[in-house]
This record gives structure tokens, sequence and C-alpha cells, in this order.
């Protein structure tokens, strides 16, 4: 079977200018951004572009930052709200995407010439 995860992704240099990333931090804190950060690393490194959340994602992530669960669920509801995930698919599947993890997918696979 094909690895569909990637071993890197393209960031841009201006994201903190991002509304969303902005809003994020006014509702929460900074550590949202890190929570926020390490769903999509983990998201592009296991399934390319996109997340399947559950409760033993939500503890391994809360785990490895050394946070309550609740706060990351706080972070993955308040990432829907404000567009960096979809919230319909989330609603829906119960899995964190979005245009610009597809897009960064996408994009990286081809660099990668896969």
């Amino acid at each position: 079977m094909a690895k569909s995860g990637i071993p890197y992704y393209i960031r841009e240099t201006n994201r903190y200018d991002d509304s969303r990333i902005s809003k994020l931090i006014a509702r929460l804190n900074a550590s949202a951004v890190t929570v926020y950060d390490y769903l999509l690393e983990k998201a592009f490194k296991e399934e390319g572009s996109y997340l399947l959340i559950n409760s033993d994602v939500v503890f391994v992530v809360a785990q490895a930052l050394r946070l309550r669960e609740s706060f990351v669920e706080e972070v993955i509801s308040q990432c829907c709200n404000v567009g960096l995930f979809d919230k319909d698919v989330h609603a829906n599947g119960g899995m964190l995407s979005g245009t610009m993890m597809v897009e960064k997918y996408l994009t990286t696979c081809k660099m990668m010439k896969r």
C-alpha cells in the first residue's frame, strides 16, 4: 500500500498576518497555534490532507504538548469556527481538513513527483 502522508510541507512566512490565526490567539491564547500546528503536522505526516479526530488523538496531542484534553478540543472547535479547518467536514465526518490542507498536500506531492 502506498504511503499517503508527506514528510514536509511549505508554510508561508506571513501566516501570523492571517486573521484566522489572530482570532484563534485572541479567543484562546498563543498555545492554540501550537496545537493547530501539531494537528497539521500530524495530518500531513499520517494521512496527507486530513486527520481523523477522536479521543485517542486528542489525548496524544494533549500529552505531547502537556495541555488539557479539553483545551485541545476547544482549539479544534475554534479552528473550525474561524475557518482554519472545514467545520462541515469535522461535524459530519470527524475529520480535520480544509482547502489549504488539500492544496498544500497536492503541491507537496507534485514537488516530490508522487
